[in-house]
């Protein structure tokens, strides 16, 4: 039933207005001018949107689109995609920057070099701690791994800082890194602990 704007009696459809079922689109979605079908889903609370992800992946590959169809993913794997290549830039950049300012330092490119050296071992912590906690290497692992990197090369200008004092006391070497670890120990870990409660 409808109601009569006019007289304000309730009379059925069917005596104004056809009605019959047909299929229509009701709006056509584009994106960056691409007619596009969206489909979304929401993970439960604990489940990662990667798991999720690598579940759906192989039936998602297995089907057969026509002609002029393609599948791509959005979310967060759109997201992580769009973000890494300028951060990746931005690292090496001041990967760079870091150097230059270290050969300024020391006067040689020896000293940068150990200093740059250190920054893999930074890998190994990471990818412990993802192991153990079971996340993915998301784009927060990748902002903690920037942070760390950065950890790791103030660690390792303070040690070989200190190792090159001692050696122009006349030092051995071995005897000046030995020291440099006992002697910087609680200077490396109070600026450990402030960047991570930074970071946290």
């Amino acid at each position: 039933y409808v109601t009569s704007p006019v007289t304000g009696a309730r009379v059925p459809v069917r005596q104004v207005a056809d009605v019959r079922a047909d299929w229509q689109a009701s709006r056509i979605v584009r994106r960056n001018g691409v007619r596009t079908l969206t489909v979304r889903s929401y993970a439960k609370d604990g489940v990662l949107a990667s798991s999720v992800l690598a579940a759906v992946k192989p039936s998602v590959a297995r089907l057969a689109l026509p002609d002029g169809y393609a599948i791509s993913y959005g979310g967060e794997l759109e997201n992580q995609a769009e973000v890494e290549a300028p951060m990746a830039v931005a690292l090496g950049v001041s990967l760079i920057g870091i150097f230059g300012i270290l050969f300024f330092q020391f006067r040689t490119i020896r000293y940068p070099l150990i200093v740059m050296v250190s920054i893999p071992l930074a890998l190994f912590g990471s990818a412990l701690g993802l192991i153990i906690t079971r996340n993915p290497f998301g784009f927060t692992a990748n902002l903690g791994l920037t942070a760390l990197t950065g950890v790791v090369v103030r660690n390792a200008i303070i040690l070989v800082e200190y190792i090159i004092e001692r050696r122009r006391h006349g030092v051995e070497l071995e005897t000046a890194a030995l020291e440099a670890g006992r002697r910087r120990l609680r200077p490396i870990f109070l600026t450990i602990m402030a960047a991570a409660a930074g970071v946290i």
